[in-house]
């Protein structure tokens, strides 16, 4: 069994997410873990802006999401004491930096590929997916603009069908999130199929690293190709976040695909003002398995 969760001082008001991952050779009960995690939700540490779960049953991802505070979460409480067993989870307790308390910017994001869930959720600063430096485009397109349902309407001889219409509609709600892509050899094709729902840069960059693997392959590829894009994709979006946005880039990331796989990512770094380093660490527990204390509870 491997854990995995954010290496931070829990003596420090840190103001950035935690992320804890598992996964396991055998179906596993993660409730003891989630204990002491969910401590730090609001009652040992700070991150009380809402926290969430998700975790593979078979091709199925159940999904749990809550604003509040994980540390008094009736929802987290449950799962607490409703042991469940898997083989891969990716939980997330949240600190506020972009995108208001809401049930919406709320990690782990998830989305299907290729018959696939994917889950997905982040620790860090990654400017160049910051949804308030983006132009909106066609935000006034007007559904008595887009829409026309009269079928006795014979001013145009072209017409669009209303599926795509309402596709038009749906689009021209959202931000133009950045392309990502070019490191795994393909270029911007001018449309969004993955878009965000809430106002975090992790979602947007879930669902930029998204588009482009859905750009790239047609199909689930064997794990060495997808490993291999995810990594060039990663450098990819360091990069570009330091040569166009000048951000302090600190990448840190929990990906789901499936009930067998999860991929970690890290590119550490310190907030500015701050000496305490955001990365990764990683625990790998095999029998014959001893005892094991948890410091947020005991």
């Amino acid at each position: 069994t491997k854990s995995i969760h954010s290496a931070q001082d829990m003596t420090t008001s840190l103001k950035m997410c935690q992320l804890m991952g598992m996964n396991c050779a055998t179906l596993t009960d993660f409730s003891f873990s989630l204990r002491g995690f969910t401590r730090r939700g609001g009652a040992t540490d700070v991150h009380s802006h809402g926290w969430g779960l998700c975790f593979y049953d078979g091709m199925g991802l159940r999904s749990f999401h809550d604003p509040d505070p994980a540390a008094e979460s009736l929802l987290a409480e449950f799962l607490q004491s409703h042991p469940v067993k898997t083989l891969n989870v990716v939980a997330h307790i949240r600190y506020a930096t972009r995108g208001e308390v809401k049930l919406e910017n709320v990690h782990p994001f998830s989305r299907e590929m290729w018959g696939c869930n994917f889950c997905f959720a982040h620790n860090g600063d990654v400017s160049l997916f910051d949804r308030n430096l983006f132009q909106k485009s066609n935000n006034n397109i007007k559904h008595s603009q887009s829409i026309n349902t009269n079928p006795n309407d014979n001013q145009s001889k072209t017409r669009t069908s209303i599926p795509q219409k309402m596709s038009l509609i749906f689009s021209s709600s959202y931000t133009q999130i950045p392309w990502i892509g070019k490191s795994i050899g393909v270029e911007d094709p001018g449309i969004r199929y993955y878009n965000p729902i809430g106002a975090t840069d992790s979602e947007t960059m879930f669902c930029a690293i998204l588009n482009a693997l859905r750009a790239r392959f047609d199909t689930l590829p064997t794990l060495p190709v997808l490993h291999a894009a995810l990594s060039a994709l990663c450098n990819e979006i360091v990069t570009r976040d330091k040569e166009t946005m000048g951000g302090n880039t600190i990448l840190n990331f929990l990906l789901g695909c499936g009930p067998h796989l999860q991929f970690a990512y890290s590119w550490p770094g310190a907030r500015e003002g701050s000496e305490v380093w955001n990365g990764l660490h990683y625990l790998v527990r095999e029998p014959p398995f001893g005892s094991a204390h948890l410091s947020d509870c005991d």
